[in-house]
């Protein structure tokens, strides 16, 4: 088939098994993101500045890359 078609097709078939075997798999970084993320949207903005909702945002990403239970905690 390599011969009478080339390599293209082969490529193109490798491509989209990757991209649908990665798309079956869910990412736990993603899963602790949006877990984060949606108690980022539902903090109180009376109790907490707009600059402590931007550290907490911001501490979001660095925490789940190093620890996948990381939880974002709103008191």
């Amino acid at each position: 088939m390599i011969n009478r078609y080339g390599l293209v097709p082969l490529a193109f078939a490798l491509f989209v098994f990757v991209i649908f075997f990665t798309s079956l798999v869910p990412s736990p970084h993603k899963s602790c993101i949006d877990r984060n993320l949606a108690v980022l949207n539902n903090l109180d903005e009376a109790k907490y500045s707009e600059s402590e909702i931007k550290e907490l945002g911001l501490s979001i990403g660095t925490g789940c890359r190093e620890d996948n239970s990381f939880q974002l905690a709103a008191n």
